[in-house]
């Protein structure tokens, strides 16, 4: 009897050595789709600050124009020269975040350090029902399924030990 209770035991033990493997697989896969979603939005935060550097720098062009024809004082050009300037060092942290983040996801793909990575422009994005989410959720969940798994190994735990106190039949 107790070695039927110890096979059962043992696969309840690779169930959950499953699980545990699985779990780790998702967890894999959440961290690269974070990466990728933060290398994502650095690229675009500085794709956009690239689109206000040139206006600032239309802005000085039209500024000091309006300077030399004497339609704007000297202080509103410090100030606009001083935004360029702000713009543009905003732009080198969004350049530095982007290069970080871009290597970020490489690394965590094993992929070459030069390699190019082109980010999709469409998003997906789905509607689902609540109730169904909620199902979802519970179903992939690799938390929930190593907590269940490893409650199974303990019960069959137990009853190995149990099972070692009940009397043996021997032949003689």
């Amino acid at each position: 009897l107790s070695t039927v209770e110890r096979l059962k035991a043992a696969s309840k033990q690779k169930e959950l050595s499953m699980a545990e493997a699985k779990k780790a697989k998702q967890d894999a896969l959440a961290l690269v789709a974070a990466l990728y979603i933060e290398a994502r939005q650095a690229a675009d935060n500085y794709k956009t600050i690239k689109i206000v550097l040139k206006r600032d720098q239309k802005e000085i062009q039209v500024a000091l124009e309006r300077f030399k024809a004497g339609t704007m004082d000297r202080q509103s050009v410090r100030e606009i020269r001083s935004r360029l300037a702000q713009t543009t060092h905003v732009l080198q942290l969004a350049k530095t975040e982007m290069i970080q983040r871009r290597l970020d996801l490489l690394a965590s793909l094993n992929l070459p350090l030069d390699q190019t990575i082109v980010f999709s422009e469409a998003m997906e994005t789905f509607i689902i029902h609540p109730l169904e989410q909620i199902a979802r959720l519970s179903e992939f969940n690799s938390e929930l399924e190593v907590s269940r798994r490893s409650y199974n190994n303990s019960k069959q735990q137990v009853a190995v030990e149990k099972a070692g106190y009940f009397p043996k039949i021997s032949a003689l």
